[in-house]
């Protein structure tokens, strides 16, 4: 990823990243583990007034099924996992 870059009066991160996480069955009695991507993008350090900054946020995560864990969504044996976004600032 690239981090600190100065950008504007802030400073900005972004990376790509591969997680891996287990997937339950609707019992709960097995798991399957999935690998997601994800894009992390920062801006922060973003001066607002004397000793206060804003940081905005964004994350993005998008599954990498593989054709048996889309089976198992589809025919309802499993919980899906769907493309996500989190917004958020501080």
């Amino acid at each position: 990823g690239i981090e600190n870059w100065a950008l504007g009066v802030g400073l900005f991160d972004m990376s790509l990243s591969r997680d891996d996480v287990d997937v339950y069955s609707r019992d709960f009695s097995r798991t399957s583990q999935m690998n997601t991507n994800s894009v992390d993008v920062r801006y922060r350090n973003i001066p607002l007034w004397d000793d206060a900054t804003l940081s905005l946020m964004a994350k993005y995560s998008a599954p990498n099924k593989t054709d048996q864990q889309q089976d198992n969504e589809n025919d309802n044996s499993y919980f899906e996992m769907k493309d996500s976004w989190m917004l958020t600032s501080v």
